[in-house]
């Protein structure tokens, strides 16, 4: 939704990314979008959340001011490296769970990890993007039922329309570590109705902690907390 520019912000003299989203593409179901994304992330002040500076608009469109990360986002790190070592990846995902931590304790719901969502600092410190799809939960206790996010990183309680909570996030989190470790996606997945018959994936070639892991995260049923794997 919108393009992101890198910009200059002149009294500071800051970098940071601005998002522009042309008033001609926004229906009612965009604006929630978007009124959702900048009402929740106005409040995340997280050192693994990209932060929202502040928001305007004029005639014809709405502008976004966003953290700059100089590091891109993680599908283009993976394309570019081929595949991660155990300590990138570690950091990647610690840093990842770190900020879902903060999201639980807000009351927040992403629904679309991804590694497109997922930008770098040089560092690669990861920080979480796009909150368009997010969800405002009170506790674990209170399940969502609506679908959305991206196909490949719904999980099995979403696609069956059984109510999900938090532990969606740690699903796709899931199939964000494999990909990082094996430089391909877990499954090739077509059709929403091919989710809830997944097999598990087999991971080769790395520590027996990290299968413990992606295993874990990937787990159909009694999935973990984060506060359980962070």
């Amino acid at each position: 939704m919108g393009r992101v520019f890198r910009a200059l912000e002149k009294k500071s003299q800051k970098e940071v990314a601005l998002k522009i989203v042309p008033k001609s593409c926004i229906d009612k179901t965009t604006f929630k979008a978007l009124r959702r994304e900048v009402e929740v992330q106005a409040r995340l002040y997280h050192p693994n959340i990209v932060r929202l500076y502040g928001y305007f608009q004029d005639e014809y469109m709405l502008y976004l001011v966003l953290e700059y990360l100089d590091g891109g986002d993680l599908f283009n790190y993976i394309k570019r490296k081929g595949k991660l070592d155990e300590p990138q990846t570690k950091l990647i995902v610690r840093g990842v769970l770190r900020g879902l931590e903060h999201l639980n304790n807000l009351g927040v719901m992403h629904r679309d990890i991804k590694p497109e969502n997922i930008l770098l600092t040089s560092e690669l410190t990861p920080k979480i993007a796009d909150f368009g799809h997010c969800a405002l939960v009170p506790s674990d206790q209170n399940k969502r039922y609506s679908v959305c996010g991206t196909l490949q990183f719904i999980c099995p309680e979403m696609a069956e329309s059984k109510g999900y909570n938090s532990s969606c996030d740690l699903w796709a989190l899931g199939q964000v570590m494999y990909e990082c470790l094996m430089g391909k996606p877990t499954w090739k997945i077509n059709s929403i109705e091919e989710i809830p018959k997944l097999n598990s994936v087999e991971v080769a070639c790395v520590s027996e902690d990290c299968k413990d892991l992606i295993h874990k995260l990937l787990k159909k049923t009694q999935r973990p907390q984060v506060s359980e794997v962070i």
